[in-house]
């Protein structure tokens, strides 16, 4: 999987809405669309059960959100103090 695709999944997962995950990530409804379908083949297995007027997670797309997101989220925090080290923030900064 690909971040983007990651990014994807997690962002549909949370706003069970196709049109609003394409807003926050800047991208089309049809790009979401056809990520989730690239995920549904690649597992074999839908990952979200989709009407007119909804969207949920099957078990197998409960089961990876469970497994993804605390990744996801070291690899974020990872990231996030490359970055500051890299721009030499380091150290801690104690107010009061």
């Amino acid at each position: 999987m690909e971040r983007q695709d990651i990014e994807v999944f997690l962002v549909l997962a949370e706003e069970l809405h196709f049109a609003r995950t394409a807003e926050r990530l800047h991208v089309s409804a049809a790009t979401i669309s056809q990520t989730v379908a690239k995920l549904e083949r690649r597992f074999g297995a839908p990952l979200f059960h989709r009407t007119t007027r909804r969207v949920e997670l099957t078990s197998l797309g409960r089961q990876l959100l469970d497994d993804l997101r605390p990744a996801h989220a070291q690899v974020q925090a990872a990231i996030a103090r490359a970055t500051a080290a890299g721009h030499g923030i380091t150290g801690t900064l104690d107010v009061g």
